[in-house]
């Protein structure tokens, strides 16, 4: 089967540059206006499910992705963005440019980044990966079945690591992953593979 993993459209966090996390902020006016247009551009893609992470910003992504078409929608808690514990809504550009910021490791040193209260590892998350993965593998999906996955930014890094089997350290070095990008990973009785990785999708990037 092939797993195209989305990850949402745009919020007015991801627009002011905060710590998202596990907050729950729904989509902003660009964010829907992204959405309806990755509707457009995989109109062409025979889905056969759909996977959603419960916060609204995925979840609303991926209902306005498959709008008009009869395919179920299943909400996976194991979707749900990296815990940031009580950083969430703070500034992202602080953390990354102050190395005395807690998160500043996160970015920079992830191998070694210790999580607070209410918050995740990077281990952590790519440990929630393995078993998104597997849950997937006991699904009764044809080789060549396609299953939309709306979740978000570093969930879709954490796919890449495990299926480009990358080391920790290489957690922050691959394309990024633009709002409603793709990163497409087909999976069969013998592992994992990364297809397509990064896509811009509303760029005209098509998988």
């Amino acid at each position: 089967m092939y797993l195209y993993f989305m990850r949402h459209g745009q919020t007015a966090w991801n627009h002011e540059h905060k710590m998202q996390g596990q907050t729950d902020i729904p989509l902003n006016e660009v964010g829907l206006e992204q959405a309806r247009q990755a509707s457009e551009r995989l109109r062409a893609v025979n889905f056969r499910a759909c996977y959603a992470s419960p916060l609204i910003r995925a979840h609303r992504t991926a209902e306005i992705v498959l709008a008009g078409r009869q395919i179920p929608l299943v909400v996976e808690p194991l979707l749900k963005e990296i815990a940031f514990g009580q950083f969430e809504g703070q500034s992202l550009d602080d953390f990354k440019e102050d190395a005395s910021q807690p998160l500043h490791q996160f970015f920079y040193e992830p191998w070694d980044y210790q999580p607070g209260a209410g918050a995740e590892s990077i281990y952590d998350l790519l440990g929630r990966g393995l078993r998104f993965l597997n849950l997937m593998m006991r699904q009764d999906y044809a080789a060549d079945d396609k299953i939309l996955i709306a979740t978000h930014g570093a969930f879709v890094r954490s796919i890449v690591n495990l299926a480009a089997n990358l080391s920790v350290g290489e957690f922050w070095r691959r394309r990024p992953l633009p709002n409603c990008g793709l990163m497409v990973v087909q999976a069969d009785h013998q592992g994992y593979r990364l297809v397509h990785e990064g896509l811009d999708l509303l760029s005209g990037e098509l998988p």
